[in-house]
């Protein structure tokens, strides 16, 4: 259990380690300035910026990025932050209680910058979440347990990050990147990598689900007890009886699932 909770605390740091390298490489060199405990970033130069909008009050959001890291955190209120290039910083709007972003009609050449949106700490529930980016990570990170009624998650290449939430339906796809999970626990799980380690830490006991784990180079281990790949078979397993549903698909990686 150490183990797999040092990977999650690895993958989470990780994934933000890489949204801030990722942008430090592809946009400058930054000046850091601490604000309420946290770390903010100004890219000076002038093909780069930092905006921040305030935002209508929302309970779905639906995000399609080409090439921008994905920030979900709570704060005191709704508002955008954009760092990267200024030709490039997402439209966004409000509508039936619906956030829509997406990207303006210049896409950088260059890997872009980080979206980051904030909702009210106590803000207990939203409904449909759609986060899609083609080329970087997501990362959803609460201060505390928040319900997402449907939530889904899509990288191409990039890692998928995912914090305290409950829900009805999760679907995670990371193509090229690992997915990692801690304190999650939905009705239906879909989690799929073709070249990724999936890792999930559930907040309810894993006798409540039915879990169905499949890699093709790499180890299950459901609990304390690990199912080995024997000469690059696919190795693919059902594991117990519970009314909730957890699937997990990787080609080339680990799968872990613990309580």
């Amino acid at each position: 259990m150490k183990k797999r909770n040092i990977y999650l605390i690895l993958l989470s740091s990780a994934t933000a380690a890489a949204i801030i390298l990722g942008t430090l490489w592809h946009v400058g060199k930054p000046v850091f300035l601490h604000s309420d405990g946290n770390f903010s970033f100004y890219f000076p130069g002038k093909n780069n910026t930092q905006t921040t909008q305030k935002l209508e009050s929302f309970t779905g959001l639906r995000i399609s990025l080409q090439n921008n890291d994905i920030e979900l955190k709570t704060g005191n209120g709704y508002e955008m932050t954009y760092v990267g290039p200024k030709d490039a910083v997402p439209t966004a709007k409000t509508a039936d209680g619906t956030l829509t972003v997406s990207d303006s009609g210049n896409i950088s050449t260059r890997t872009g910058g980080i979206l980051t949106i904030t909702f009210p700490s106590d803000l207990e529930a939203l409904q449909d979440v759609t986060l899609d980016t083609a080329n970087g990570d997501i990362c959803i990170e609460p201060n505390d347990i928040i319900t997402v009624k449907n939530l889904s998650l899509t990288s191409e290449n990039g890692d998928l990050s995912l914090l305290k939430c409950h829900g009805s339906v999760l679907k995670a796809s990371a193509d090229n990147g690992d997915i990692g999970m801690e304190h999650v626990s939905f009705d239906q799980s879909d989690l799929s990598s073709e070249n990724g380690d999936l890792i999930v830490n559930l907040d309810d006991s894993i006798k409540n689900y039915t879990v169905s784990p499949s890699t093709t180079s790499g180890d299950i281990t459901i609990g304390e007890t690990t199912y080995s790949t024997t000469d690059g078979e696919e190795n693919k397993i059902t594991i117990g009886s519970g009314a909730k549903v957890l699937k997990l698909r990787t080609q080339s990686g680990d799968i872990d699932v613990e309580d």
